[in-house]
Protein backbone atom coordinates (compact mmCIF):
# COMPACT_ATOMS: atom_id res chain seq x y z
CA UNK A 1 0.00 0.00 0.00
CA UNK A 2 2.89 2.33 0.54
CA UNK A 3 4.61 1.87 -3.05
CA UNK A 4 4.07 5.24 -4.16
CA UNK A 5 5.47 6.09 -1.05
CA UNK A 6 8.51 4.46 -1.44
CA UNK A 7 8.74 5.93 -5.10
CA UNK A 8 8.91 9.12 -3.46
CA UNK A 9 11.50 8.67 -1.45
CA UNK A 10 13.65 6.92 -4.28
CA UNK A 11 12.91 10.33 -6.34
CA UNK A 12 14.28 12.60 -3.58
CA UNK A 13 16.92 10.18 -3.03
CA UNK A 14 17.72 10.28 -7.03
CA UNK A 15 17.80 13.79 -7.44
CA UNK A 16 20.00 14.49 -5.23
CA UNK A 17 22.77 11.96 -6.55
CA UNK A 18 22.39 12.77 -9.43
CA UNK A 19 24.06 15.89 -8.49
CA UNK A 20 27.48 13.86 -8.17
CA UNK A 21 30.35 14.96 -10.83
CA UNK A 22 31.24 12.31 -13.11
CA UNK A 23 27.86 9.92 -12.18
CA UNK A 24 25.50 8.68 -14.44
CA UNK A 25 21.83 7.96 -12.74
CA UNK A 26 19.38 6.21 -14.56
CA UNK A 27 15.80 7.96 -13.72
CA UNK A 28 12.59 6.50 -11.43
CA UNK A 29 10.74 5.52 -14.58
CA UNK A 30 13.27 2.95 -16.03
CA UNK A 31 13.78 0.87 -12.71
CA UNK A 32 10.28 0.50 -12.09
CA UNK A 33 9.51 -3.09 -13.31
CA UNK A 34 12.43 -4.07 -12.55
CA UNK A 35 12.39 -4.83 -8.54
CA UNK A 36 13.11 -8.50 -7.90
CA UNK A 37 15.39 -9.37 -10.63
CA UNK A 38 19.02 -10.41 -9.73
CA UNK A 39 21.04 -7.38 -9.55
CA UNK A 40 23.58 -8.24 -12.45
CA UNK A 41 20.18 -8.44 -14.95
CA UNK A 42 18.92 -5.17 -13.40
CA UNK A 43 22.51 -3.50 -14.14
CA UNK A 44 22.90 -4.78 -17.92
CA UNK A 45 19.34 -3.67 -18.66
CA UNK A 46 20.35 -0.49 -17.37
CA UNK A 47 23.65 0.17 -18.24
CA UNK A 48 25.52 0.62 -14.87
CA UNK A 49 27.74 -0.84 -12.09
CA UNK A 50 26.48 0.48 -8.64
CA UNK A 51 22.98 0.12 -7.59
CA UNK A 52 21.10 1.34 -4.57
CA UNK A 53 18.82 -0.85 -2.65
CA UNK A 54 15.82 0.27 -0.45
CA UNK A 55 12.98 -0.37 1.72
CA UNK A 56 10.50 2.23 3.53
CA UNK A 57 8.08 1.83 6.04
CA UNK A 58 5.76 4.20 7.71
CA UNK A 59 5.02 3.76 11.47
CA UNK A 60 2.36 6.44 12.17
CA UNK A 61 4.62 9.51 12.94
CA UNK A 62 7.88 7.91 12.07
CA UNK A 63 9.54 6.70 8.64
CA UNK A 64 11.58 3.48 9.52
CA UNK A 65 14.06 3.15 6.04
CA UNK A 66 17.17 0.72 4.54
CA UNK A 67 19.53 1.03 2.16
CA UNK A 68 22.41 -0.76 0.44
CA UNK A 69 24.62 0.37 -2.09
CA UNK A 70 26.14 -2.82 -4.40
CA UNK A 71 28.63 -2.58 -6.95
CA UNK A 72 27.86 -5.33 -9.52
CA UNK A 73 31.51 -5.46 -11.61
CA UNK A 74 33.62 -5.26 -8.48
CA UNK A 75 31.18 -7.65 -6.62
CA UNK A 76 29.97 -7.12 -2.85
CA UNK A 77 28.23 -4.19 -0.58
CA UNK A 78 29.86 -1.30 -0.19
CA UNK A 79 28.10 0.11 2.44
CA UNK A 80 24.41 -0.63 4.31
CA UNK A 81 22.49 1.33 6.95
CA UNK A 82 19.40 1.48 8.49
CA UNK A 83 17.15 4.66 10.32
CA UNK A 84 14.29 4.69 11.87
CA UNK A 85 13.29 8.71 12.50
CA UNK A 86 10.72 10.93 12.67
CA UNK A 87 8.80 12.51 9.88
CA UNK A 88 10.71 15.77 10.31
CA UNK A 89 13.59 14.00 9.49
CA UNK A 90 12.99 12.75 6.73
CA UNK A 91 14.81 14.69 3.97
CA UNK A 92 17.62 14.71 6.32
CA UNK A 93 17.94 10.95 5.93
CA UNK A 94 17.60 11.37 2.01
CA UNK A 95 20.90 14.15 2.17
CA UNK A 96 22.60 11.24 4.61
CA UNK A 97 22.08 8.32 2.28
CA UNK A 98 23.10 10.88 -0.83
CA UNK A 99 26.62 11.92 1.09
CA UNK A 100 27.25 8.13 1.55
CA UNK A 101 27.04 7.39 -1.92
CA UNK A 102 29.43 10.43 -2.94
CA UNK A 103 31.80 8.95 -0.59
CA UNK A 104 31.67 5.75 -1.65
CA UNK A 105 32.25 6.79 -5.28
CA UNK A 106 34.76 9.74 -4.13
CA UNK A 107 32.33 12.28 -6.33
CA UNK A 108 31.61 16.09 -5.57
CA UNK A 109 28.55 17.17 -5.51
CA UNK A 110 28.00 20.34 -8.21
CA UNK A 111 25.86 23.02 -6.54
CA UNK A 112 24.65 22.23 -3.21
CA UNK A 113 21.70 19.73 -3.59
CA UNK A 114 20.23 21.05 -0.30
CA UNK A 115 16.97 22.88 -1.29
CA UNK A 116 15.45 25.09 0.92
CA UNK A 117 11.75 25.19 1.08
CA UNK A 118 10.94 23.30 -1.59
CA UNK A 119 9.65 20.31 0.17
CA UNK A 120 6.56 20.17 2.38
CA UNK A 121 7.23 18.62 6.05
CA UNK A 122 3.53 18.56 6.60
CA UNK A 123 2.89 14.85 6.38
CA UNK A 124 -0.85 14.96 4.66
CA UNK A 125 0.33 17.14 2.24
CA UNK A 126 3.59 15.36 1.40
CA UNK A 127 1.45 12.30 0.90
CA UNK A 128 -0.96 13.80 -1.60
CA UNK A 129 2.02 14.92 -3.56
CA UNK A 130 3.86 11.80 -3.29
CA UNK A 131 0.58 10.18 -4.66
CA UNK A 132 0.05 12.73 -7.21
CA UNK A 133 3.44 11.88 -8.69
CA UNK A 134 2.84 8.10 -8.85
CA UNK A 135 -0.31 9.28 -11.23
CA UNK A 136 1.49 11.64 -13.62
CA UNK A 137 4.61 9.27 -13.61
CA UNK A 138 2.28 6.32 -14.66
CA UNK A 139 1.15 7.02 -17.89
CA UNK A 140 0.08 9.93 -20.40
CA UNK A 141 -3.71 9.13 -20.20
CA UNK A 142 -6.40 11.78 -19.63
CA UNK A 143 -7.40 9.44 -15.86
CA UNK A 144 -4.08 9.59 -14.80
CA UNK A 145 -3.53 13.08 -15.45
CA UNK A 146 -6.93 14.13 -13.76
CA UNK A 147 -5.99 11.82 -10.45
CA UNK A 148 -2.55 13.66 -10.32
CA UNK A 149 -4.51 16.85 -10.28
CA UNK A 150 -6.55 16.03 -7.81
CA UNK A 151 -3.89 14.46 -5.72
CA UNK A 152 -1.67 17.98 -5.99
CA UNK A 153 -4.71 20.12 -5.37
CA UNK A 154 -5.09 18.24 -2.12
CA UNK A 155 -1.72 19.14 -1.63
CA UNK A 156 -1.70 22.46 -1.75
CA UNK A 157 -4.99 22.89 0.10
CA UNK A 158 -3.20 21.33 3.18
CA UNK A 159 0.46 23.06 2.58
CA UNK A 160 -0.73 26.45 0.68
CA UNK A 161 3.17 27.12 0.53
CA UNK A 162 3.88 23.50 -1.00
CA UNK A 163 6.00 25.09 -3.64
CA UNK A 164 6.92 22.27 -5.75
CA UNK A 165 3.45 20.60 -5.72
CA UNK A 166 2.10 23.44 -7.49
CA UNK A 167 4.66 22.96 -9.94
CA UNK A 168 3.58 19.90 -10.48
CA UNK A 169 0.08 20.98 -10.59
CA UNK A 170 0.81 23.29 -13.41
CA UNK A 171 2.73 21.11 -14.99
CA UNK A 172 0.05 18.27 -15.13
CA UNK A 173 -2.36 21.20 -16.17
CA UNK A 174 -0.33 21.42 -19.13
CA UNK A 175 0.07 18.23 -20.37
CA UNK A 176 -3.76 17.54 -20.25
CA UNK A 177 -4.06 20.54 -22.70
CA UNK A 178 -0.88 19.27 -24.86
CA UNK A 179 -2.65 15.74 -25.11
CA UNK A 180 -5.87 17.05 -26.24
CA UNK A 181 -7.85 15.63 -22.98
CA UNK A 182 -9.09 19.41 -22.24
CA UNK A 183 -8.33 22.39 -24.54
CA UNK A 184 -9.89 25.18 -22.73
CA UNK A 185 -8.44 28.36 -22.04
CA UNK A 186 -9.02 27.42 -18.06
CA UNK A 187 -6.41 24.46 -18.59
CA UNK A 188 -4.48 26.49 -19.78
CA UNK A 189 -5.18 28.96 -17.02
CA UNK A 190 -4.46 27.03 -14.52
CA UNK A 191 -1.29 25.61 -15.52
CA UNK A 192 0.21 28.88 -15.99
CA UNK A 193 -1.15 30.19 -12.41
CA UNK A 194 0.39 27.15 -10.25
CA UNK A 195 3.72 27.71 -11.56
CA UNK A 196 3.25 31.36 -10.80
CA UNK A 197 2.24 30.71 -7.27
CA UNK A 198 5.51 28.28 -7.03
CA UNK A 199 7.69 31.11 -8.35
CA UNK A 200 6.08 33.95 -5.83
CA UNK A 201 6.55 31.23 -3.02
CA UNK A 202 10.19 30.39 -3.94
CA UNK A 203 11.82 32.29 -6.34
CA UNK A 204 14.19 31.13 -8.67
CA UNK A 205 13.22 27.42 -7.94
CA UNK A 206 15.03 25.73 -11.25
CA UNK A 207 11.79 22.93 -11.44
CA UNK A 208 9.02 26.23 -12.15
CA UNK A 209 11.76 27.70 -14.56
CA UNK A 210 11.41 24.09 -16.01
CA UNK A 211 7.66 24.11 -15.95
CA UNK A 212 7.75 27.98 -17.76
CA UNK A 213 10.18 26.65 -20.23
CA UNK A 214 8.05 23.99 -21.20
CA UNK A 215 5.11 26.30 -21.59
CA UNK A 216 6.69 28.57 -23.94
CA UNK A 217 7.88 25.64 -25.72
CA UNK A 218 4.23 23.52 -26.23
CA UNK A 219 1.57 26.52 -25.49
CA UNK A 220 3.33 29.99 -26.90
CA UNK A 221 5.69 28.27 -29.02
CA UNK A 222 8.76 30.70 -27.89
CA UNK A 223 11.61 28.30 -28.49
CA UNK A 224 13.85 31.07 -27.70
CA UNK A 225 12.94 31.97 -24.66
CA UNK A 226 12.18 28.26 -23.97
CA UNK A 227 16.11 27.96 -24.24
CA UNK A 228 17.24 30.94 -22.64
CA UNK A 229 15.28 30.08 -19.38
CA UNK A 230 16.92 26.84 -19.73
CA UNK A 231 20.55 28.32 -20.48
CA UNK A 232 19.98 30.46 -16.87
CA UNK A 233 19.95 27.70 -15.22
CA UNK A 234 22.91 26.32 -13.26
CA UNK A 235 25.18 25.05 -16.44
CA UNK A 236 26.39 22.43 -14.57
CA UNK A 237 23.78 20.57 -14.57
CA UNK A 238 21.64 19.82 -17.44
CA UNK A 239 18.13 19.84 -16.94
CA UNK A 240 15.60 18.11 -18.92
CA UNK A 241 17.45 17.07 -22.18
CA UNK A 242 14.11 15.71 -23.71
CA UNK A 243 13.02 19.56 -23.71
CA UNK A 244 16.19 20.84 -25.37
CA UNK A 245 15.40 17.97 -28.06
CA UNK A 246 11.60 18.69 -28.66
CA UNK A 247 12.66 22.73 -28.76
CA UNK A 248 15.35 21.45 -31.49
CA UNK A 249 13.05 19.32 -33.39
CA UNK A 250 10.53 22.08 -33.67
CA UNK A 251 13.21 24.71 -34.72
CA UNK A 252 14.30 22.36 -37.40
CA UNK A 253 17.60 21.06 -36.04
CA UNK A 254 16.54 17.26 -36.00
CA UNK A 255 20.47 15.99 -35.82
CA UNK A 256 20.66 18.32 -32.77
CA UNK A 257 17.27 16.96 -31.70
CA UNK A 258 18.40 12.90 -31.78
CA UNK A 259 21.56 13.83 -29.94
CA UNK A 260 19.49 15.40 -27.07
CA UNK A 261 17.03 13.02 -26.93
CA UNK A 262 19.51 10.29 -26.86
CA UNK A 263 20.96 11.57 -23.94
CA UNK A 264 17.84 11.76 -22.08
CA UNK A 265 17.09 8.00 -23.57
CA UNK A 266 20.74 7.52 -21.95
CA UNK A 267 20.02 8.28 -18.51
CA UNK A 268 16.17 6.97 -18.41
CA UNK A 269 16.00 4.09 -20.90
CA UNK A 270 12.90 2.47 -20.11
CA UNK A 271 10.74 5.51 -21.25
CA UNK A 272 8.13 4.89 -23.44
CA UNK A 273 7.92 8.90 -24.00
CA UNK A 274 11.74 9.31 -25.18
CA UNK A 275 11.17 6.81 -27.18
CA UNK A 276 8.37 7.45 -29.20
CA UNK A 277 10.77 11.13 -29.42
CA UNK A 278 13.62 9.43 -30.89
CA UNK A 279 10.94 7.45 -33.25
CA UNK A 280 9.92 10.48 -34.36
CA UNK A 281 13.05 12.37 -35.14
CA UNK A 282 14.57 9.45 -37.10
CA UNK A 283 11.36 9.22 -39.16
CA UNK A 284 11.51 12.85 -39.82
CA UNK A 285 15.33 12.48 -40.89
CA UNK A 286 13.83 9.77 -43.11
CA UNK A 287 16.13 6.97 -40.72
CA UNK A 288 12.93 5.12 -40.84
CA UNK A 289 14.31 1.40 -39.96
CA UNK A 290 15.53 3.63 -36.79
CA UNK A 291 12.19 5.37 -36.27
CA UNK A 292 10.57 1.61 -36.37
CA UNK A 293 12.72 0.43 -33.43
CA UNK A 294 12.16 3.12 -31.37
CA UNK A 295 8.36 3.02 -32.00
CA UNK A 296 8.44 -0.97 -31.17
CA UNK A 297 10.56 -0.01 -27.85
CA UNK A 298 8.20 2.62 -26.56
CA UNK A 299 5.55 -0.41 -26.77
CA UNK A 300 7.45 -3.11 -25.05
CA UNK A 301 8.69 -0.82 -22.08
CA UNK A 302 5.81 0.71 -20.54
CA UNK A 303 2.46 1.40 -20.99
CA UNK A 304 2.55 4.17 -24.09
CA UNK A 305 0.62 6.71 -25.16
CA UNK A 306 -1.88 6.35 -28.51
CA UNK A 307 1.30 8.08 -30.26
CA UNK A 308 3.62 4.99 -29.57
CA UNK A 309 1.02 2.86 -32.51
CA UNK A 310 0.06 5.83 -34.20
CA UNK A 311 3.63 6.98 -35.80
CA UNK A 312 4.61 3.39 -36.07
CA UNK A 313 1.70 3.23 -38.57
CA UNK A 314 2.66 6.29 -40.37
CA UNK A 315 6.03 5.47 -40.22
CA UNK A 316 5.39 2.00 -42.20
CA UNK A 317 2.98 4.57 -44.40
CA UNK A 318 6.15 6.87 -45.26
CA UNK A 319 8.85 3.85 -45.48
CA UNK A 320 7.32 1.29 -47.64
CA UNK A 321 3.52 2.75 -48.06
CA UNK A 322 2.54 -0.53 -46.05
CA UNK A 323 -1.05 -0.21 -44.94
CA UNK A 324 -1.85 -3.82 -44.05
CA UNK A 325 1.10 -3.56 -41.42
CA UNK A 326 0.09 -0.32 -40.13
CA UNK A 327 -3.54 -1.49 -39.85
CA UNK A 328 -1.60 -4.22 -38.16
CA UNK A 329 -0.39 -1.40 -35.33
CA UNK A 330 -3.82 0.02 -34.80
CA UNK A 331 -5.04 -3.08 -34.22
CA UNK A 332 -2.37 -3.95 -31.58
CA UNK A 333 -3.34 -0.48 -29.66
CA UNK A 334 -7.17 -1.56 -30.06
CA UNK A 335 -6.08 -4.66 -28.25
CA UNK A 336 -3.82 -3.10 -25.73
CA UNK A 337 -5.91 -2.78 -22.32
CA UNK A 338 -3.78 -0.40 -20.96
CA UNK A 339 -4.07 2.26 -23.62
CA UNK A 340 -8.22 3.50 -22.51
CA UNK A 341 -7.41 7.25 -23.62
CA UNK A 342 -7.11 7.35 -27.37
CA UNK A 343 -8.18 11.19 -28.63
CA UNK A 344 -7.53 10.90 -32.72
CA UNK A 345 -8.43 6.73 -32.99
CA UNK A 346 -11.03 7.45 -35.69
CA UNK A 347 -9.44 9.98 -37.47
CA UNK A 348 -6.28 7.48 -37.26
CA UNK A 349 -8.13 4.87 -38.40
CA UNK A 350 -9.97 7.16 -41.08
CA UNK A 351 -6.46 7.69 -42.52
CA UNK A 352 -5.30 4.69 -43.04
CA UNK A 353 -8.51 2.91 -44.65
CA UNK A 354 -8.43 6.01 -46.67
CA UNK A 355 -5.21 5.04 -47.97
CA UNK A 356 -5.18 1.10 -48.04
CA UNK A 357 -8.72 2.55 -51.02
CA UNK A 358 -11.32 1.23 -48.72
CA UNK A 359 -13.32 4.73 -48.10
CA UNK A 360 -16.13 2.46 -47.42
CA UNK A 361 -14.80 1.19 -44.07
CA UNK A 362 -13.27 4.67 -43.20
CA UNK A 363 -16.30 5.91 -43.08
CA UNK A 364 -17.45 3.30 -39.94
CA UNK A 365 -15.35 5.20 -38.18
CA UNK A 366 -16.60 8.83 -38.89
CA UNK A 367 -19.80 8.65 -39.89
CA UNK A 368 -21.48 8.44 -35.96
CA UNK A 369 -20.03 10.62 -32.75
CA UNK A 370 -19.53 14.19 -32.43
CA UNK A 371 -19.12 17.13 -34.78
CA UNK A 372 -15.55 18.03 -34.71
CA UNK A 373 -12.96 14.48 -34.60
CA UNK A 374 -10.12 15.57 -31.81
CA UNK A 375 -6.27 15.17 -33.16
CA UNK A 376 -3.33 15.80 -31.29
CA UNK A 377 -2.69 19.26 -34.13
CA UNK A 378 -6.26 20.36 -33.87
CA UNK A 379 -9.46 19.13 -34.31
CA UNK A 380 -10.95 17.91 -37.91
CA UNK A 381 -14.93 18.38 -38.94
CA UNK A 382 -16.78 15.04 -38.93
CA UNK A 383 -18.93 15.93 -42.61
CA UNK A 384 -15.44 16.94 -43.88
CA UNK A 385 -14.51 13.27 -43.07
CA UNK A 386 -17.55 11.43 -44.64
CA UNK A 387 -17.21 13.49 -47.41
CA UNK A 388 -14.15 12.61 -48.30
CA UNK A 389 -14.74 9.17 -47.87
CA UNK A 390 -18.07 9.12 -50.40
CA UNK A 391 -16.82 11.10 -52.60
CA UNK A 392 -14.14 8.57 -53.24
CA UNK A 393 -16.73 6.10 -53.20
CA UNK A 394 -18.88 7.76 -56.07
CA UNK A 395 -21.28 9.30 -53.95
CA UNK A 396 -22.87 12.66 -54.55
CA UNK A 397 -24.22 12.96 -51.10
CA UNK A 398 -20.29 14.36 -50.76
CA UNK A 399 -21.32 17.94 -51.76
CA UNK A 400 -23.99 18.36 -48.95
CA UNK A 401 -21.21 17.03 -46.52
CA UNK A 402 -18.81 19.16 -47.79
CA UNK A 403 -21.37 22.46 -47.63
CA UNK A 404 -22.43 21.49 -44.17
CA UNK A 405 -18.64 21.35 -43.19
CA UNK A 406 -17.99 24.52 -44.76
CA UNK A 407 -20.37 26.32 -43.30
CA UNK A 408 -19.24 24.78 -39.64
CA UNK A 409 -15.74 25.75 -40.44
CA UNK A 410 -15.91 29.28 -40.64
CA UNK A 411 -18.57 29.63 -37.85
CA UNK A 412 -16.30 27.84 -35.67
CA UNK A 413 -13.17 30.74 -37.41
CA UNK A 414 -15.49 33.89 -36.09
CA UNK A 415 -14.42 32.86 -32.35
CA UNK A 416 -10.91 31.44 -33.32
CA UNK A 417 -9.85 33.52 -36.70
CA UNK A 418 -5.88 32.18 -36.30
CA UNK A 419 -5.99 28.61 -35.73
CA UNK A 420 -4.55 27.03 -38.65
CA UNK A 421 -6.41 23.70 -38.34
CA UNK A 422 -9.37 25.56 -38.84
CA UNK A 423 -8.15 27.14 -42.28
CA UNK A 424 -6.72 23.80 -43.28
CA UNK A 425 -10.28 21.84 -43.04
CA UNK A 426 -11.59 25.31 -44.94
CA UNK A 427 -9.41 24.68 -47.50
CA UNK A 428 -10.11 21.42 -48.26
CA UNK A 429 -14.02 21.61 -47.79
CA UNK A 430 -13.85 24.60 -50.42
CA UNK A 431 -11.48 22.50 -53.10
CA UNK A 432 -13.73 19.51 -52.91
CA UNK A 433 -17.03 21.95 -53.83
CA UNK A 434 -14.88 23.36 -56.68
CA UNK A 435 -13.97 26.86 -54.95
CA UNK A 436 -10.92 27.13 -56.55
CA UNK A 437 -9.74 30.68 -55.73
CA UNK A 438 -10.90 30.50 -51.92
CA UNK A 439 -9.55 27.04 -51.06
CA UNK A 440 -6.04 28.36 -52.57
CA UNK A 441 -6.54 31.57 -50.32
CA UNK A 442 -8.02 29.11 -47.29
CA UNK A 443 -4.61 26.84 -47.78
CA UNK A 444 -1.78 30.04 -47.70
CA UNK A 445 -3.47 31.56 -45.06
CA UNK A 446 -3.42 28.20 -43.02
CA UNK A 447 0.44 28.06 -43.83
CA UNK A 448 0.75 31.54 -43.02
CA UNK A 449 -0.66 30.75 -39.40
CA UNK A 450 1.60 28.27 -38.60
CA UNK A 451 4.99 28.57 -40.57
CA UNK A 452 8.21 26.05 -40.54
CA UNK A 453 9.85 29.11 -38.88
CA UNK A 454 7.14 28.28 -35.79
CA UNK A 455 7.16 24.90 -35.94
CA UNK A 456 9.78 23.04 -38.22
CA UNK A 457 7.96 19.69 -37.24
CA UNK A 458 4.01 20.22 -37.72
CA UNK A 459 3.75 22.74 -40.63
CA UNK A 460 5.01 20.36 -43.35
CA UNK A 461 1.56 18.98 -42.70
CA UNK A 462 -0.30 21.94 -43.46
CA UNK A 463 2.04 22.66 -46.66
CA UNK A 464 1.18 18.91 -47.55
CA UNK A 465 -2.56 20.12 -47.19
CA UNK A 466 -1.72 23.11 -49.75
CA UNK A 467 -0.53 20.67 -51.95
CA UNK A 468 -3.47 18.24 -51.78
CA UNK A 469 -5.67 21.44 -52.17
CA UNK A 470 -3.93 22.58 -55.23
CA UNK A 471 -4.15 19.23 -56.52
CA UNK A 472 -7.88 18.87 -56.12
CA UNK A 473 -8.49 21.78 -57.75
CA UNK A 474 -5.77 21.41 -60.95
CA UNK A 475 -3.39 23.52 -59.85
CA UNK A 476 -0.82 21.05 -61.30
CA UNK A 477 2.21 23.81 -61.29
CA UNK A 478 1.22 25.13 -58.11
CA UNK A 479 1.02 21.70 -56.37
CA UNK A 480 4.26 20.59 -58.01
CA UNK A 481 6.05 23.06 -56.85
CA UNK A 482 4.61 22.68 -53.39
CA UNK A 483 5.73 19.63 -53.00
CA UNK A 484 9.16 20.46 -54.15
CA UNK A 485 9.69 22.71 -51.46
CA UNK A 486 8.48 19.84 -49.17
CA UNK A 487 10.42 17.21 -49.70
CA UNK A 488 13.92 19.40 -50.45
CA UNK A 489 13.68 19.64 -46.30
CA UNK A 490 13.47 17.24 -43.52
CA UNK A 491 10.07 16.16 -42.82
CA UNK A 492 7.37 13.41 -41.85
CA UNK A 493 4.72 14.81 -44.29
CA UNK A 494 5.26 13.39 -47.25
CA UNK A 495 7.56 10.56 -48.95
CA UNK A 496 7.66 8.63 -52.55
CA UNK A 497 6.20 5.92 -50.96
CA UNK A 498 2.93 8.14 -49.78
CA UNK A 499 2.79 9.84 -53.27
CA UNK A 500 2.37 6.48 -54.63
CA UNK A 501 -0.06 5.70 -52.58
CA UNK A 502 -2.38 8.60 -52.09
CA UNK A 503 -4.75 8.92 -54.81
CA UNK A 504 -5.39 12.30 -53.75
CA UNK A 505 -2.47 13.15 -56.22
CA UNK A 506 -3.71 11.18 -59.35
CA UNK A 507 -3.91 14.78 -61.28
CA UNK A 508 -0.15 15.26 -61.02
CA UNK A 509 0.70 11.61 -62.24
CA UNK A 510 2.40 11.13 -65.62
CA UNK A 511 3.97 14.87 -64.92
CA UNK A 512 7.98 14.30 -65.21
CA UNK A 513 8.40 16.26 -62.48
CA UNK A 514 5.85 14.12 -59.96
CA UNK A 515 7.64 11.01 -61.62
CA UNK A 516 10.91 12.61 -60.22
CA UNK A 517 9.25 13.05 -56.82
CA UNK A 518 8.36 9.33 -56.71
CA UNK A 519 11.31 7.99 -57.36
CA UNK A 520 12.88 10.27 -55.11
CA UNK A 521 14.81 12.49 -57.07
Amino acid sequence: DDGYFVDGMHEEVLTQVSTLDAVRVISQASVAGLQGLPLDEVASELGVRFILEGSVRRLEDQVRITARLTDTVGGGQVWAASYQELWEDLFSVQRDIADRIARSLDAQFRPDPEVVGTHSLDSEAYDFFLRGRAYEVRSRTESDLRLAIEMYEQAVQVDPDYALAFVRLGVTFRRLYWFGFDRSDETLEAARDAVDQALSLQPGLPEAIVAQAWYDYQIERDFDEALRKLDNLDPSTEFEPELRGAIYRRQGDFDRAVESFSRAFDRNPRSPGLALDLGNSFSVLGRFAEANRSFQRAQEIGIPGWGAYWWQAWNYILWRGDVDAARAVLRAADANPSLTDWPSRDLDWFTIEMLSGNPREALRFVEQGEEWIPGQYGDTSRELLVGMALHRMGDGRSRDYFLTARDRVRSRLLDDAEDPYLHRDLALSLAWLGDRAEALEAADRATELLPRSRDALVAPDLVRTKAEVQSIVGDVEGALGTLADLMTRPNRSISPELLRLDPVWDPLRGHPRFSRFVDGG
